[in-house]
């Protein structure tokens, strides 16, 4: 055995030496696993808990299955797979160069002229559809493979085509049925494949199992009105406030990417007085993945009614996270970083002592944020979470949670804070970028979040998403 692992290091040195000269998977996953053991906040703390012999059995095991990688695509698909053994947020490679042939112009799709069909009058069907006040998943939709009905037969929906944009599949043809318990979708092989839930999160917008890479799908007719779905897009996901009814304020925040914090922080400034004196105030977070700490601090003195206490992190000391953090914090850590390469580097400095109504633990671990005013209104606040938000949006979910107003409404969060601020690394070779954590929470060993998530106060399993809002509002305004 021991002379195994001495073969297979000798081989990651060959191939390392060899990267310059070979461009394929095989030198793109050693520089990966270089790169990440080095860099990689959260590497020790996994080898530590699960064992220095069950990731070298999982690295052998994916050394083995690189070999087999066809393309750049392919690649990154295996190489992630053993980025996984990790944790799933806040890491991934993806691959920068897409070489895989063009399709050959000669090949033909397989066809399936005897699948079975569905009659639908679609002119009739319309009619039908325009007649009702909400059509709930019936309707038409849009997909990546073309323009698909959506219609109610007997106990069960039934997804049919109406326009395919590939040759396997024909109009009529039977894409999927929706039943109480599960959904049959089928491929364009026409293999199975069962989902659990058809999710109809807002009212033009549908997901299998609450999960993008399963298939979406957005109404076309009828259409609605949903500013939410809207809100997904990247161009519209600026964040907007609305009123519900007298008594109840809606702020919907799609990110807290840096490049909307202004647009954060303009519009709690520019509507202060209206949420100040508005009795709830309903926060919709929903697939926001996060961005930035900085883009939430605005809008804490509004819902906070006491000390806010928050942990910092460590960083991992290396030539190439010190460069990155040379302009993301302040000197005296940088200063620390560069005399302490290998090491974990406590993000704090005394200076930071000095900012005001801030107070910081002696060990400097944790601060803690006061407000100079706690504001009568809003008295109630409802925040809605789900599975995608993640990063500093559940860090913002942590502080807000700490008010004595604030309630959590909706899903478990996706689970990606424990170790964070990532950094992007291109390959010597350019064709692959991976994404790593250079910091390690502070409280990861009493308190983790990776692959848990933050826990909501209202579970609420068994309600569409689209009915959320509805149900949050109904709560805060119960007498």
């Amino acid at each position: 055995m021991r002379k195994f692992k001495l073969l297979v290091l000798l081989v990651f040195a060959i191939v390392i030496s060899a990267c310059t000269r070979d461009c394929n998977c095989e030198t793109a996953f050693v520089w990966v696993k270089q790169t990440f053991e080095e860099n990689d906040a959260g590497f020790q703390f996994v080898i530590d808990r699960k064992g220095r012999q069950a990731y070298e059995a999982h690295t052998q095991a994916i050394a083995r299955r690189i070999r087999t990688a066809n393309n750049n695509r392919e690649c990154a698909e295996i190489i992630n797979e053993w980025l996984h053994f990790f944790r799933t947020g806040h890491i991934g490679v993806r691959a920068l160069r897409d070489d895989r042939p063009a399709p050959s112009t000669q090949a033909s799709a397989r066809r399936f002229p005897d699948w079975e069909r569905v009659d639908v009058d679609l002119n009739e069907f319309r009619r039908y559809l325009r007649e009702k006040d909400f059509a709930g998943l019936q309707g038409v939709w849009s997909h990546n493979i073309g323009s698909l009905g959506i219609k109610k037969v007997e106990n069960h929906y039934v997804g049919f085509i109406i326009n395919s944009r590939t040759e396997e599949w024909e109009s009529g043809q039977v894409k999927f049925r929706i039943y109480p318990d599960r959904v049959v979708y089928y491929t364009r092989d026409r293999s199975v494949r069962n989902f659990r839930t058809a999710d109809l999160i807002s009212k033009n917008f549908l997901l299998f199992d609450y999960d993008f890479r399963k298939g979406s799908l957005i109404r076309t007719f009828p259409r609605y009105e949903d500013r939410f779905h809207r809100s997904l897009s990247r161009p519209n996901r600026t964040p907007f406030l609305e009123r519900l009814n007298e008594t109840t304020l809606y702020l919907r925040i799609p990110s807290f990417m840096q490049e909307f914090q202004w647009h954060i922080e303009h519009l709690i400034a520019r509507y202060k007085d209206k949420i100040t004196q508005t009795e709830n105030l309903i926060i919709d977070v929903r697939f926001n993945g996060g961005g930035t700490d900085q883009s939430w601090h605005s809008l804490m003195p509004l819902i906070a009614t006491n000390p806010i206490r928050l942990g910092t992190n460590y960083i991992l000391s290396s030539e190439i996270n010190n460069q990155y953090w040379s302009t993301h914090t302040s000197k005296k850590v940088v200063k620390k970083l560069n005399e302490n390469l290998g090491q974990l580097v406590l993000n704090y400095s005394e200076d930071m002592r000095d900012i005001e109504n801030v107070t910081i633990s002696e060990d400097g671990r944790f601060f803690t944020f006061k407000n100079d005013t706690v504001f009568e209104f809003p008295k109630r606040v409802g925040i809605i979470a789900d599975r995608y938000v993640g990063s500093s949006a559940e860090s913002f979910l942590l502080s807000a949670r700490q008010s004595r107003k604030v309630k959590i409404f909706g899903h478990p969060t996706f689970g990606a804070l424990d170790f964070s601020n990532v950094n992007d690394v291109v390959s010597p070779c350019g064709d692959f970028s991976l994404t790593y954590a250079t910091t390690k929470s502070v409280d990861v060993d009493n308190f983790p979040i990776d692959g848990i998530g933050v826990q909501p106060d209202f579970f609420l399993g068994g309600i569409p998403g689209y009915q959320w809002v509805d149900f949050v509002n109904d709560i805060l305004n119960w007498r």
